[in-house]
């Protein structure tokens, strides 16, 4: 895949989750459960571009390692092992 083209997904996706946080708030449909996805989206978008720059050797891959280790040491540090059972959905 050429690297301009994923330029472009990552713009474009970056974009709708701003445009769709914006509308949430504005219109006043703020939900749990988009409390609980729309962190899980900006995570995986992250990592995927990440796993994406490793792959096209842009990056070395310790970054995406340190970055995905943090995000679990946060949820180990704070007690929360499971995202669903801190916000109640299980």
């Amino acid at each position: 895949i050429n690297m301009f083209i994923i330029d472009i997904i990552f713009i474009i996706a970056s974009i709708t989750d701003k445009l769709d946080g914006y509308i949430a708030r504005s219109t006043n449909q703020i939900t749990t459960f988009g409390k609980f996805l729309d962190p899980i989206a900006d995570k995986i978008l992250v990592i995927v571009s990440m796993i994406i720059l490793v792959e096209h050797s842009k990056i070395p891959s310790w970054i995406p390692a340190i970055i995905i280790m943090r995000e679990y040491m946060g949820k180990i540090k704070n007690g929360y092992t499971n995202d669903c059972n801190y916000i109640g959905i299980y």
